[in-house]
């Protein structure tokens, strides 16, 4: 008990010794930032992001605002979804429902409380359209901003 003790005492005296600390100046954050930051054309990054997602087993399929819905209908078709899920109100969701002339997948909208069709969900939507805010090349990682409009499970 005593050795213990003394130990204690021995560590408090040593704390109670050293000398007060006194403020540092704070780093300079953007000259740090400045160092670090990747010096990259658009297409660089875009690049980087394909490769960090497919790194991590995603599919990436390069697309624009003209051929995006046709392409997503023709990976339905490829990968054989029968009911893909979008937001309700969303405007790509109701883009994609009014586009969608396939009579093998059916548009679902989620227009209820997860709770009154989990089952659903879980045993019969196949995808999802969920929309990206951006992306963060540097880790392939999307960015969602999920909404009563557009819920993430």
């Amino acid at each position: 008990m005593t050795t213990e003790l003394n130990a204690r005492q021995q560590i408090l005296a040593r704390l109670r010794s050293a000398p007060h600390s006194t403020t540092q100046p704070a780093p300079d954050v953007a000259a740090w930032y400045q160092q670090h930051t990747r010096q990259e054309t658009p297409a660089q990054q875009v690049q980087r992001l394909r490769a960090a997602l497919e790194a991590s087993h995603a599919e990436v399929h390069d697309v624009s605002a003209e051929n995006w819905m046709s392409v997503l209908l023709r990976v339905a078709a490829e990968k054989g979804w029968r009911q893909l899920l979008i937001g309700s109100d969303t405007v790509n969701g109701e883009a994609l429902a009014a586009g969608n002339d396939s009579p093998d997948l059916q548009i679902v909208r989620y227009e209820q409380p997860m709770d009154s069709w989990k089952d659903r969900l879980f045993d019969d939507i196949d995808a999802a359209l969920t929309l990206a805010r951006s992306a963060i090349a540097e880790t392939g990682s999307l960015i969602l901003w999920p909404d009563t409009h557009e819920p993430r499970l």
